[in-house]
């Protein structure tokens, strides 16, 4: 028995083995030390992405040190977990305040940290800017 795909589904199987290398080299990069540093910023929800009953967003503080990634919002509920590579990717988990987990990816450039997270529900989503201080 021969196994055949439509076009369509063919083409996504492939364009998404391609897109595969590149996400892994970037998560696959050394951690590093480079962005160390203090940290604070401000989340925003995102509305066109998100359910209108959604939560507004939260403000943070917290540091890198060693590449790893540490910082809480001024309610204290909510924690940000991570590592930064030496080109700034940023990747890890967001705990909220009623302990459901999600993954999140940034980027920092310049002194400016930019990473998006989803509720795990995926109802709500927030863009968090965090400045280096």
């Amino acid at each position: 028995m021969r196994l055949r795909l439509p076009g369509w589904c063919l083409s996504a199987v492939l364009y998404a083995a391609a897109a595969l290398p590149c996400a892994v080299s970037e998560a696959a990069e050394p951690i590093s030390d480079i962005f160390d540093g203090a940290y604070a910023g401000q989340g925003e929800l995102l509305a066109h992405l998100s359910d209108p009953n959604c939560p507004g967003g939260l403000g943070y503080f917290g540091s890198i040190a060693g590449g790893g990634l540490l910082a809480e919002s001024i309610t204290g509920g909510e924690v940000i977990r991570g590592i930064v590579t030496r080109r700034g990717f940023v990747t890890g988990s967001y705990t909220f305040a009623d302990g459901r987990e999600a993954a999140y990816e940034g980027l920092i450039e310049g002194r400016t940290l930019v990473a998006g997270v989803s509720s795990p529900d995926g109802f709500c989503t927030w863009l968090i800017k965090l400045q280096r201080q």
